[in-house]
């Protein structure tokens, strides 16, 4: 798996796996766009979205290299980054599955602290 950014003449930032290149073209998987998002005096978030539509489990797109401004190998956390974005664009039901997971939790964590006998006095 040769996970990569890809910088386009259009200004655009993707992350894809490439999987076929020739002379002229680049053969892409799944490709997200990223873009960094400032909110407030925060350094920025990374933010993913689909770059085409996604539908299948196999996503893929010709590029061709002229279109290209810049290429490099993602980092480790990018690559986990553009894994788990993937799997939630292409898997939805699992998505909700681990929120609805995390809310379950949330719940048996909250609810002793709401239903927590607040009546009596403590004395120190």
């Amino acid at each position: 798996m040769s996970i990569q950014i890809i910088k386009l003449s259009s200004g655009e930032t993707i992350v894809t796996e490439v999987i076929k290149e020739t002379e002229d073209y680049m053969m892409i998987l799944n490709p997200l766009e990223i873009r960094t998002e400032h909110t407030g005096r925060s350094r920025g978030s990374l933010v993913a979205f689909a770059w085409l539509p996604m539908f299948e489990e196999e996503n893929k797109v010709a590029i061709q290299k002229s279109h290209l401004v810049g290429i490099t190998i993602a980092s480790d956390e990018i690559i986990e980054y553009y894994i788990n974005a993937i799997d939630n664009i292409l898997n939805p039901d699992k998505l909700y599955e681990r929120a609805k997971d995390d809310d379950e939790l949330l719940d048996k964590l909250t609810d002793p602290i709401i239903n927590a006998n607040t009546n009596s006095t403590m004395i120190h």
